[in-house]
């Protein structure tokens, strides 16, 4: 079945692919008949050229490809500045369908010297700029084409990329949302939801409905289907995260473009996650066991893997997992630590009971505590142990800040801690339990959960 809907799907891409460029190279022929009655037309020139690089980008030429021959879109737009070399608007096309970096920016500085007030021209000027690691002259570029044209796109999506450089992803995404309400391009609504990821908002019905424009208009992208796969996700979509995912893949098997074990990797490892959350466990099994093979498991492909066999009842196979995973602690950053060892603590609690659980905390190294998700961890096996296995442990990491919803979940834990070792036989303490919760209520008086 699956096989079927990639064939499906293949042939509709192909398809789509050539009507796209079959309606381009009609463009193109009928702006060459055009020169031929009308030569003296600028115009003409220019629009030709336009068609040209269209087509060009559509057959997939390598940008880099007999770099000191002049392309037919070049070639194009020159004629149209032979005969009208002080139209600026012919010298911005001229800088934007180059292929050589030094005549793009001669070309958009021309176009600048005819008219400084050329909003377009400027952000192309910053695009170059920041293609080749200027990120100081392509900000001051993009803030000359806001402050002259506010409701350009480009500037403001220029402006976004600063986020992969540490800064405030939030900004980021606002610019670039702002980018894709003036201009929807697929390339900015793919860049919105890659933010999105970074920022925490893509469960956001903005971002969900320009990810599905971007699926639409750039068939031919994996990472556009992949990030479509994000996006329902976290709206809870599974099975269309799945079919997103398996679509992504497919692109990637068909495309002429080389693309890294890294994404493909990536790709399989969302969908194994997608597939264990919308119950299909065993299919999510054999993903992992596929990465396995071929030696791309990371750890968090093995937590999923692991998890996924216990979801299955293959409890042996999924400590075996385990073991493998708490091996690589020491091999991996301290956020990725954290992850596993949360996870490696939940999992032995489920499957083995607390004894295991606890026992596997104590082998853990000092630094592996040091993390609010892994206090939280220990302080829920602690709070449902009888003795006091882990009371050093957590005493030990009382100093760690907790704020918003991790310190009203702490001060929950620390009510059952209450309840259950303050207790008698099958008794618990409640009113140790309740004097805990009314001091957090102080503390947060507005926390439904402590409530």
């Amino acid at each position: 079945m699956i096989q079927s809907d990639a064939k499906a799907f293949n042939g509709s891409l192909v398809s789509w692919k050539q009507t796209c460029l079959l309606a381009a190279f009609s463009s193109r022929r009928s702006y060459l008949k055009a020169v031929h009655l009308a030569p003296w037309q600028a115009s003409i020139y220019a629009a030709t050229a336009i068609a040209s690089d269209m087509i060009s980008s559509m057959e997939d030429e390598d940008s880099s490809h007999d770099l000191y021959s002049w392309q037919l879109q070049e070639k194009m737009a020159l004629g149209a500045l032979l005969l009208e070399g002080d139209n600026y608007e012919f010298w911005v096309t001229l800088g934007c369908l180059s292929r050589h970096t030094a005549l793009k920016q001669h070309a958009l500085i021309r176009g600048l010297q005819l008219d400084v007030s050329l909003a377009s021209a400027w952000a192309y000027l910053g695009k170059i700029y920041r293609e080749e690691g200027e990120k100081k002259l392509a900000r001051q570029a993009f803030d000359c084409s806001r402050s002259i044209d506010p409701s350009l796109a480009l500037p403001w999506a220029g402006m976004s990329a600063d986020c992969l450089k540490g800064l405030k992803s939030d900004e980021e995404f606002e610019s670039c949302l702002r980018a894709v309400n003036i201009l929807p391009l697929a390339e900015f609504q793919i860049g919105l939801c890659y933010l999105a990821l970074l920022s925490g908002n893509l469960a956001s019905s903005q971002v969900y409905a320009a990810i599905m424009q971007a699926v639409q208009r750039s068939p031919q992208s994996a990472e556009a289907h992949n990030l479509n796969g994000l996006a329902c996700e976290a709206r809870f979509e599974y099975e269309s995260a799945v079919a997103s995912y398996r679509i992504s893949r497919c692109v990637m098997h068909n495309s002429s473009c080389k693309s890294s074990k890294s994404h493909f990797r990536d790709i399989t490892i969302n969908l194994a996650r997608s597939l264990v959350k919308a119950g299909c466990a065993l299919d999510a099994v054999h993903e992992c066991e596929y990465l396995d093979k071929e030696g791309m498991l990371d750890t968090e492909g093995m937590q999923i893997y692991a998890y996924a066999l216990w979801k299955l009842g293959d409890n042996n196979h999924a400590l075996v997992v385990a073991r493998a995973l708490a091996a690589s602690v020491s091999t991996v950053g301290k956020i990725s630590t954290s992850a596993i060892v949360s996870f490696i603590s939940r999992l032995l609690y489920c499957i083995s009971g607390i004894d295991l659980a606890i026992t596997n905390l104590l082998k853990m190294p000092n630094e592996a505590f040091d993390s609010t998700s892994v206090s939280l961890v220990v302080r829920a096996i602690h709070a449902l142990d009888q003795s006091t296995r882990l009371q050093s442990t957590v005493s030990n990491r009382c100093y760690l800040l907790f704020s918003g919803a991790e310190a009203v979940e702490m001060n929950y834990l620390m009510a059952l801690a209450d309840l259950v070792k303050h207790g008698s036989g099958v008794h618990l303490a409640y009113g140790c339990g309740i004097t805990q919760l009314r001091r957090a209520l102080h503390l947060y008086p507005s926390s439904i959960l402590i409530r």
